[in-house]
């Protein structure tokens, strides 16, 4: 269960990262869960993690046959919300430097 109180909104046609199963954890309980020693319960995150990329990538290539793996890792990354952290990131480590002087050294070619 989610604790942002912003509402998901999905596309119609797009993929749904929160509604998508992945395999290794189908017939889970929750009294397995509890039962379930902490380091597999990571394993287990980290494999579901993969195989919802993998879920996603074939979605991807099914509507964009021509799609690069940048492309695939782009819209991965908007869905997972990783491309608005990513952007904050970037706009924050320019502006810590935006008022610094940055020297342009250059190299003229002879031949």
């Amino acid at each position: 269960m989610s604790t942002d109180p912003r509402p998901r909104v999905v596309e119609p046609g797009d993929f749904d990262f929160y509604a998508c199963k992945p395999p290794i954890l189908e017939g889970l309980t929750e009294e397995d869960h509890r039962r379930m020693p902490p380091w597999e319960k990571w394993r287990r995150i980290s494999i579901a993690w993969n195989q919802v990329r993998d879920i996603h990538r074939a979605w991807y290539l099914e509507r964009h046959p021509g799609a690069t793996d940048f492309e695939v890792l782009c819209d991965w990354y908007r869905h997972t919300g990783a491309a608005e952290v990513l952007a904050n990131g970037r706009k924050d480590e320019a502006e810590k430097y935006a008022d610094q002087p940055y020297v342009v050294e250059h190299t003229l070619l002879t031949e």
